[in-house]
């Protein structure tokens, strides 16, 4: 039996593909969900540093680690500091590139960069002086959610004993990401020009991370010298789709074109024009939902320069 369980654990971790093993009749062995929670990319300066002495240099180790449940291709970090106390020897920017959490790394892949910084003469006068370094990471980043949904296309009520009715989806734990979708609300809406159901679903976006939502394919730009314009941020790109005969049909949400969150939150209503015909009575189909976009993460560091006694 145990050499049974290695094999099938071996030909797992070779597929890919999620499995249940019997656990003396406790249920199985259970493959984690690894998209829950509301992170991405992670922060952390290794080395912290209180103080230093002018005309010092200090090696600044920087730990990323991706803790969502999505890829991070091409993502950028930036060091930026209080000039006038302190230098920037090297790049100033640089790439990086992290898997999300998953069976072989299920705390997240992570990643250390380093930077080298001086510190600078101060004030004739002055013993020591605070400086400030901030280290921002930019990225892009995507939630989605898959569900099934109840669709009701029985307007005469003839169908009894429904197997589902439309009702209000609540999500809860996030889907690995900082974004998440919260809820899904599903209504039947009858279509007078085509006669049939339309289904409508209403979704409700948060900003759950303690971030910056800025477009998708904008990392550079958010990390430069000259920041992000204004009109990128808060900018998500939304894609949503529903079953149809074991197809799957791009909704149409509105607003059209840009959907900006506000106060870091977004409702968008979502109409399958395509529609259903009021002989499919009711039934579960599947619904997918996925959000694209820019993400940024800041952490900041004090320092104080001090001179030689």
């Amino acid at each position: 039996m145990k050499k049974i369980i290695t094999l099938i654990l071996v030909l797992f971790f070779l597929s890919g593909c999620s499995v249940s093993l019997p656990n003396s009749g406790k249920g199985g062995f259970d493959i984690p969900d690894y998209k829950t929670g509301y992170n991405g990319l992670d922060l952390e300066i290794k080395n912290s540093i209180d103080e230093i002495y002018i005309n010092d240099y200090v090696l600044l180790n920087l730990q990323l680690l991706n803790n969502g449940g999505y890829e991070i291709n091409n993502g950028v970090i930036k060091i930026a500091i209080d000039e006038d106390y302190l230098a920037s020897l090297g790049d100033t920017q640089k790439d990086f590139s992290l898997g999300g959490k998953s069976v072989s790394a299920p705390d997240g892949e992570g990643q250390t960069i380093s930077f080298t910084i001086k510190a600078k003469e101060i004030e004739e006068f002055s013993l020591e002086q605070n400086a400030n370094i901030y280290f921002t990471g930019c990225y892009n980043y995507q939630t989605e959610l898959a569900i099934d949904v109840c669709i009701d296309a029985d307007i005469y009520q003839i169908q009894e004993n429904k197997v589902c009715e439309p009702n209000i989806e609540k999500t809860s734990g996030g889907q690995g990401a900082p974004l998440s979708i919260t809820e899904v609300e599903t209504k039947m809406v009858y279509n007078d020009e085509q006669e049939n159901i339309m289904p409508t679903f209403l979704i409700t976006i948060k900003n759950k991370g303690s971030g910056t939502v800025f477009r998708e394919n904008y990392e550079q730009s958010f990390c430069s010298p000259t920041g992000i314009d204004q009109n990128d941020l808060n900018v998500i790109d939304v894609e949503v789709e529903i079953n149809h005969n074991g197809g799957m049909y791009n909704l149409a949400c509105t607003p059209e074109g840009d959907i900006k969150l506000i106060d870091n939150e977004r409702k968008i209503i979502c109409k399958d024009f395509e529609g259903f015909s009021v002989e499919d009575g009711t039934f579960q189909t599947p619904l997918n939902i996925k959000l694209r976009y820019g993400y940024a993460e800041i952490i900041s560091e004090d320092i104080q320069i001090k001179k030689l006694q």
